[in-house]
C-alpha cells in the first residue's frame, strides 16, 4: 500500500490528476481510514475545484487527526473558495493558534481582504512583515496598503520588490492592478508582460492586461487577450464578465446574448451577469424569454444577489425591490479604499456648492440641470464641477465659463481626488450620476462636505444609510408613502423635481423639411429603445393596428432593432409599416424641431422616458403617460402634472390605451390639449 501512496502521489505532483485520483481511491477500497490518502485526495479535488468532493475527504481526515495542520489549513482554503468566510477564519485560527502555521496566517490575511476587513488584514500582515521575510507577507501587506487608501506605500513596497527582479507572480498581478487604478498605465503594462513572459497562460495576468490595453485605447490587443483567456478557461465568470464589458463599450449587444444566452443565471457564479443579459436583450429589442428573465432577477435581488440597480429600472415597478436592489450594490461596489482625510470643516466666505457628474455636456442630466451653473447668486454662492467624463461640446464649454471652478477629473486617481476635496472644503455635494456610468459616488461615502445631495441623474435611492444626507424630488415623484423605500430624508422642491423651463416654438417648419410624411398622424415614441418593452408595445401597435392615416416614429438604433420588431411584428400580426425609423441627427436644435413636428408623443413604462418627455413637452407636444408605482415611472407624471395635464396621465393599461385612441382619432381634441400645454406653461412660468 506504501508503494501505492507513493505512485499515486507523484501523479498528483506531476498534476496527472485522473490517474491520481484512480489510485488513491483504490488505497480508501482496502482501507477507508487511511489518513495520508484522505488528506492528498481531500487536496486533489481542491486544486480541481471539486469543493463538495473535497469537504468530504478533508473533514473524514480531521477527524482521524483534528490537529493536522495541512488538513486545517486546507480546509480554510476550501471554505475561503467557497466564499464561506467565517468557516475558513474559523480553520485558519484554530491552525494558527495550535501549530502556530505561517501559511495559515499568510491565508487569514488574505481572507481578511477577501471579506472587506481591510484594516484587518493590514494588521496581520504588518505583524507578520516584523519577522518574516517571505513574498507572500510582503505581497499582503503592499496589497492591504492600497486597499486602505495607502497609495504611497503600497506603491513604494512593491517597486521595491519588482525593482531587485524577484519574480512571484500573484505579486507582480496585484502591482500591476495598484499602477492601473492608479492610471499609470504604461507601467502597468510593462509590470503585467512580466507575468506573461514567465506563464503566457496565466489567466488573471491576461484579464489584467486586457484592461489595461482597453485604458490605454488598445482596444484590438484587449480583444486578443480576453479571446485568448477564454480558450483557457470558457465557462469563468470574470472572463465572460470580462468579455460582456468589453462588447458592452463596443456596443456589440448580439455578441453579449450570444455569450450568455446558455448561462443558468440561479447559480452564484452567474448571477450577475443576468443583467448584462438583460441590458444587451433590451438593446436589441430582443425579447424572447424576457418575462422568465425578468422574474429571474427579481428572485435574485430578494435572495440580496448585488446586481447593477440602474438596469432594474427598466423591467420592475416596485420601490421595495430598488430600495434593497441599492442597497446590496452599494455594500459590495463601495466598501474598499478607507482613507484617512481630515475634511476639515472649512468656512467659507460663500457657500461652496460642488456638482458631482459624468455629464457636464450635450446631456440628458445637463439639459435638466443647466441653469444650475449658469443662473446662480454670484453674491452668496460659488460653484464648482467634478467632471468624470470628458464631453466636447458647447453644452459643457457654457458651463466651464459660468462656474467658479471646473475640475477634471477622469484621469486622476481615487487619492488625488480626494486630495482636491480635502483642500476645497465643500459646503455642500450634489451627486448628479449616482448608480450610472462613469459616476463619483464612492466619493461621497467619505465626509465631503457638510451635506451631501443625491440629485436627477439616479431615479431612486441610493442605498446608504450614511452616505447622502438628502434625496431632492418633488412630492409626485416620491410621496409620503415611498418614504420608507428611500435612506436620504426627502428634500422636496416645492413644485416639479426638474426646471421646465420655456415652451419653445418653432415657426414655418414643415415635415418634409425632415423627410416626414404629410397628411398624417405622427405617434412620437422617441425614447431609447431599450426602455420599450412587449407589453407596452403591443398597447401602441393594438391600437394603430386599428387606425388609418397613422405613423409610430420610433428612433433608429441599428439594424437588428429593426429585425427585431419587424419579426416581433409579423409574429403578433402587427402592421410593421406603420412604423417610422427616425435617424439620429447632428445637433440637438434639429432633433429638438423634428420632435415639434410630432402631433403626440407616448411614454414608455415602467422606465418613463425623463429628458425625452421634457423635449416633447417643451416643444409643445403632449405625451401620454402610465403612472406608476417608482420614482422611474412616475417622472412623466410630475411633469404633466405641474403643468395641470391630468388628461394625459393614465391610471391603467386600459387608460393607457383609450388615451393614445381617443387622441389618435379625435383632432379637435388634438388640437384643444396642445393649445392647453402651451397656456399650461405660461400660467407655470408666470406663477413661480
Amino acid at each position: 500500500m506504501l508503494e501505492e501512496l507513493k505512485q499515486a502521489l507523484k501523479l498528483h505532483k506531476e498534476q496527472n490528476f485522473t490517474q491520481a485520483e484512480k489510485v488513491y481511491l483504490g488505497i480508501l477500497q482496502k482501507d477507508q481510514q487511511n489518513f495520508e490518502t484522505l488528506q492528498l485526495l481531500g487536496t486533489l479535488y481542491l486544486q480541481t475545484g471539486k469543493f463538495d468532493d473535497s469537504e468530504v475527504f478533508l473533514t473524514k481526515a480531521l477527524k482521524i487527526n483534528s490537529n493536522n495542520p495541512n488538513v486545517l489549513n486546507n480546509l480554510g482554503i476550501l471554505f475561503k473558495n467557497k466564499k464561506d468566510f467565517k468557516k475558513s477564519e474559523i480553520f485558519f485560527k484554530k491552525n494558527i493558534k495550535i501549530n502556530n502555521f505561517l501559511d495559515s496566517k499568510i491565508n487569514l490575511g488574505n481572507v481578511y481582504i477577501l471579506s472587506e476587513k481591510f484594516e484587518n488584514a493590514l494588521n496581520l500582515f504588518k505583524e507578520l512583515n516584523k519577522n518574516n521575510n517571505d513574498l507572500k507577507i510582503l505581497n499582503g501587506l503592499a496589497w492591504s496598503y492600497y486597499l486602505n487608501g495607502l497609495y504611497s506605500e503600497s506603491e513604494t513596497l512593491f517597486e521595491n520588490i519588482f525593482s531587485k527582479n524577484i519574480f512571484y507572480d500573484e505579486l507582480y498581478r496585484n502591482y500591476s492592478l495598484v499602477l492601473n487604478k492608479l492610471k499609470k498605465y504604461n507601467y502597468a503594462l510593462k509590470v503585467i508582460n512580466k507575468v506573461l513572459f514567465y506563464n503566457k497562460n496565466d489567466f488573471e495576468a491576461l484579464i489584467i492586461r486586457a484592461d489595461i490595453f482597453l485604458n490605454l485605447n488598445q482596444n484590438e490587443n484587449a480583444e486578443k487577450d480576453l479571446n485568448y483567456a477564454k480558450t483557457l478557461q470558457p465557462e469563468n465568470p470574470v472572463i465572460l464578465n470580462a468579455i460582456t464589458e468589453y462588447f458592452k463599450k463596443s456596443k456589440d449587444f448580439e455578441k453579449i446574448i450570444d455569450l450568455l444566452r446558455s448561462l443558468n443565471f440561479d447559480d452564484e457564479n452567474y448571477s450577475e451577469l443576468s443583467i448584462r443579459f438583460l441590458r444587451a436583450k433590451l438593446n436589441c429589442c430582443n425579447w424572447d424569454g424576457l418575462a422568465s428573465l425578468s422574474e429571474t432577477i427579481t428572485t435574485l435581488v430578494k435572495k440580496e444577489i448585488p446586481l447593477e440597480p440602474l438596469s432594474l429600472k427598466f423591467i420592475i415597478d416596485d420601490e421595495k425591490i430598488h430600495s434593497k436592489a441599492s442597497e446590496i450594490f452599494w455594500k459590495k461596489r463601495y466598501n474598499y479604499e478607507n482613507f484617512k482625510f481630515s475634511f476639515l470643516k472649512k468656512v467659507n466666505k460663500k457657500i461652496k456648492i460642488g456638482y458631482f457628474s459624468p455629464d457636464f455636456g450635450d446631456h440628458a442630466v445637463t439639459h435638466h440641470a443647466l441653469k444650475l451653473f449658469t443662473n446662480y447668486d454670484r453674491n452668496n454662492f460659488e460653484v464648482l464641477c467634478f467632471s468624470s467624463y470628458s464631453r466636447k461640446d458647447n453644452f459643457r464649454d457654457i458651463i466651464r465659463e459660468n462656474v467658479n471652478q471646473f475640475y477634471d477629473i477622469q484621469d486622476k486617481n481615487n487619492l488625488e481626488v480626494l486630495e482636491i476635496l480635502d483642500k476645497e472644503g465643500l459646503d455642500i455635494a450634489v451627486d448628479l450620476a449616482g448608480h450610472t456610468q462613469y459616476s463619483m459616488s464612492k466619493f461621497f461615502q467619505y465626509p465631503i462636505a457638510k451635506k451631501k445631495i443625491i440629485y436627477l441623474g439616479f431615479p431612486g435611492t441610493m442605498g446608504s444609510k450614511n452616505s447622502y444626507d438628502y434625496i431632492m424630488c418633488d412630492s409626485n415623484i416620491i410621496p409620503e408613502s415611498f418614504k420608507n423605500f428611500y435612506f436620504e430624508k426627502i428634500l422636496y422642491i416645492k413644485n416639479c423635481f426638474t426646471d421646465l423651463g420655456d415652451l419653445r416654438l418653432f415657426n414655418n417648419l414643415k415635415r418634409k423639411d425632415f423627410n416626414l410624411p404629410d397628411k398624417f398622424i405622427l405617434i412620437g415614441a422617441m425614447n431609447r429603445t431599450d426602455k420599450l418593452l412587449p407589453e407596452v408595445f403591443d398597447i401602441w401597435m393594438s391600437v394603430i393596428n386599428q387606425l388609418k392615416n397613422v405613423f409610430l416614429c420610433i428612433p433608429r438604433n441599428s439594424k437588428i432593432v429593426e429585425d427585431n420588431l419587424k419579426k416581433y411584428c409579423e409574429n403578433k400580426k402587427f402592421d410593421f409599416s406603420k412604423i417610422l425609423f427616425l435617424q439620429r441627427l447632428d445637433t440637438r436644435d434639429d432633433y429638438l424641431k423634428r420632435l415639434s413636428l410630432m402631433d403626440f408623443s407616448l411614454d414608455t413604462f415602467p422606465y418613463n422616458g425623463h429628458t425625452i418627455s421634457l423635449d416633447n413637452l417643451r416643444s409643445g407636444v403632449p405625451v401620454i403617460t402610465m403612472q406608476g408605482s417608482s420614482y422611474a415611472s412616475r417622472v412623466t407624471y410630475s411633469l404633466l402634472k405641474n403643468l395641470n395635464m391630468d388628461e394625459l396621465i393614465s391610471n391603467s393599461i386600459e387608460d393607457y390605451k383609450n388615451k393614445i385612441k381617443f387622441y389618435s382619432e379625435k383632432n379637435l381634441e388634438l388640437n384643444k390639449i396642445r393649445e392647453k400645454l402651451k397656456d399650461s406653461f405660461k400660467l407655470y412660468n408666470n406663477e413661480n
